[in-house]
């Protein structure tokens, strides 16, 4: 399997990068990669990943005096964990890149796993888990979605929750109203494919799953899983989920 991801956060990381890394689409559109947002402090993030990253941050351990036991999904080289362990979390990174997760450790992370988010090989209880950049949508399906929403339950305890983001296709800016169009599965629910490509290799193409708030409570109502809080932001958003007893 290649890993464009990873060669392209450690070139960057050692200062080597050979040339600008870009994502294409399946219509044939292509943009530059702007791999400087993996690298960037709490301070230079989005609104809306410090706010799923501080609801994280807020949650308690289940067991008093003991720091909360946090899972960061995809973790990439860093970013989050780094910001987690700051506030006295213990933090899991996991990723399915190895060369991100070498980035990480070269960056202070010392627990990062490799890891798909979709066959997770870890144990709980955690208190919390997070997913940032819209990773967990990568599921590509609703189904495939709820499946990992039911796995992330049997490793998250009951009353702990699942933070992450979405974008929501009803709320496309002109510019991509045509595509989405095109992409569109049901009213609210789309798809957008896309791959990295960086000095000559090509990442696997992903199948971008986005869901309108009304539908991704759909999705969620099957599941061990309770929507608690969303939190907008134009075309994407921020949902809280708050893990409930097995159905």
């Amino acid at each position: 399997m290649t890993d464009a991801f990873g060669k392209m956060c450690l070139d960057f990381f050692h200062e080597e990068l050979t040339r600008t890394p870009t994502y294409h689409r399946d219509d044939g559109e292509t943009s530059e990669a702007h791999l400087e947002h993996y690298f960037t402090e709490y301070e230079a993030w989005s609104e809306l990943d410090r706010v799923a990253v501080d609801t994280v941050a807020d949650v308690d351990a289940e067991t008093p005096a003991s720091a909360p036991r946090t899972l960061d999904l995809g973790c990439g080289v860093g970013r989050t964990t780094r910001y987690l362990r700051s506030t006295g979390h213990d933090v899991l990174g996991i990723d399915a890149s190895p060369g991100a997760l070498a980035v990480a450790r070269a960056r202070g992370v010392e627990q990062a796993a490799a890891m798909d988010l979709f066959s997770l090989a870890t144990t709980g209880p955690f208190d919390a888990a997070l997913v940032v950049g819209q990773q967990w949508c990568a599921a590509g399906t609703r189904e495939r979605f709820r499946e990992m929403l039911c796995a992330l339950a049997e490793v998250v305890r009951p009353g702990g929750v699942l933070v992450g983001d979405v974008t929501d296709p009803t709320m496309a800016p002109p510019e991509h109203e045509e595509y989405m169009a095109e992409h569109r599965v049901e009213p609210g629910v789309a798809t957008r494919q896309f791959r990295l490509v960086y000095d000559g290799e090509r990442d696997p193409w992903i199948t971008l799953l986005m869901l309108s708030v009304d539908r991704l409570r759909k999705v969620v109502a099957d599941t061990p899983w309770t929507v608690s809080v969303v939190h907008r932001d134009r075309g994407r958003y921020v949902v809280v989920l708050r893990r409930v007893s097995i159905r």
